[in-house]
């Protein structure tokens, strides 16, 4: 049973990776048995090891990051995910997740584009990348053309489950009582949150006054004070009774909403692979996207896209959902989705790293297999013994 380190801690900025990982130790747990990987969380927070544990994962280990950081090289893992320090590059698969400064470079700094740049390298110098879309594929070979050898696409799917009995008492503590439309993208300006708001102007001079729900971080720290400024505007154009900005909620909470939804609109500038497309999907949900190339890649049907920097398109879709609300159609197995994501993923880390190349790696000081096992498998169970720790 091969043995994969994860690196990770739950990050409340960017709670998009935290999700990723989660989503991707529960596709792990959609393989057969006989191919399940051990998966040891080299983790610093007792809380993000109890995040994972909630996936039910049969084969999660903890090791300390402090021990991993102070001798990587002691520990035998068979590979290391999402990235390593550069001493443990060799045995390294990195993710990047998109190259959204370089796509919309104004909204970065020049320092921070050239320091994620000297991190992708880096990322470039490992056994191998996932990425997780052809669209992001591509921009490998664009932006660092000849660079990155090894890049596979691997798309993650979503996991989360929630009580749908709950519907309709989360969309009365909301106070949303009547028909609405969703958006639960963080509200961050290239999440492009201005355009939906430019819609419902447009729809407003004809008649037409759809309610949209927004979720999700309001704190962008490209541009302080965003989510005043949408507000604001909200309220300059007339339509402040016709949005709801409810921040930052419980997942199970976000998710009832999107299922009570009319539609969720996702109208971002740029993604890697949407989180939210893939919620909706999940649930069935019909999706109202901007044309980016991997929205298309994502949505091959209960959808419709529009120009990402035109509010008259949007608004025109906006007002036929409103006379003809969309049914959804026929839905494929999204469970095979999953499957997929955790059996693309170990076909990766197997390209990258075949299980013979295990077997280099030896010294006085590394632990053995069983050490590593019983002090990763004791420091697991700890989390049960010890409520507070």
């Amino acid at each position: 049973m091969r043995n994969i380190g994860i690196l990770f801690d739950i990050n409340e900025g960017w709670i998009g990776g935290s999700y990723y990982l989660r989503n991707l130790v529960a596709a792990l747990g959609m393989l057969p048995a006989e191919e399940q990987p051990v998966a040891t969380l080299i983790s610093a927070r007792p809380d993000s090891v109890r995040f994972m544990q909630e996936t039910g994962y049969p084969h999660l280990r903890w090791l300390d990051a402090g021990a991993f950081n102070a001798a990587p090289g002691r520990f035998p893992l068979d590979a290391l995910f999402p990235w390593a320090p550069p001493s443990e590059a060799a045995r390294t698969v990195s993710w990047i997740p998109d190259f959204q400064e370089l796509h919309l470079p104004y909204y970065c700094s020049p320092d921070e584009i050239a320091n994620r740049r000297r991190h992708y390298r880096q990322r470039f110098a490992t056994a191998g990348l996932v990425v997780s879309s052809e669209a992001v594929r591509r921009d490998v070979e664009q932006f660092f053309p000849g660079e990155c050898r090894n890049v596979a696409v691997v798309h993650f799917a979503t996991f989360d489950h929630f009580d749908r009995s709950r519907q309709a008492s989360v969309r009365a503590a909301y106070g949303l009582t009547g028909p609405y439309v969703m958006c639960a993208n963080q509200v961050w300006v290239h999440k492009n949150h201005i355009l939906i708001l430019k819609a419902l102007a447009i729809l407003k001079a004809r008649g037409l006054t759809p309610t949209v729900c927004f979720t999700g971080n309001e704190s962008d720290y490209r541009v302080k004070g965003f989510s005043t400024y949408l507000r604001d505007k909200a309220a300059e154009w007339g339509i402040a009774d016709t949005v709801r900005f409810l921040g930052f909620i419980p997942r199970d909470d976000q998710l009832n909403l999107m299922a009570g939804a009319q539609y969720v609109v996702q109208p971002s500038l740029f993604e890697g692979w949407s989180t939210v497309v893939e919620d909706a999907k999940a649930m069935g949900q019909f999706v109202v996207a901007s044309d980016l190339d991997v929205h298309k890649e994502q949505l091959t049907g209960n959808c419709r896209f529009f120009a990402r920097h035109d509010p008259d398109a949007l608004a025109a879709i906006m007002a036929d959902l409103a006379q003809s609300p969309q049914t959804p159609g026929p839905q494929g197995d999204y469970n095979e989705a999953r499957r997929s994501f955790g059996r693309d993923f170990l076909a990766a880390i197997t390209a990258f790293l075949p299980p013979d190349r295990a077997a280099e790696r030896s010294g006085p000081d590394m632990m053995t297999s069983a050490e590593f096992e019983a002090q990763t498998r004791q420091s697991i169970d700890s989390l049960a013994s010890d409520p507070q720790h």
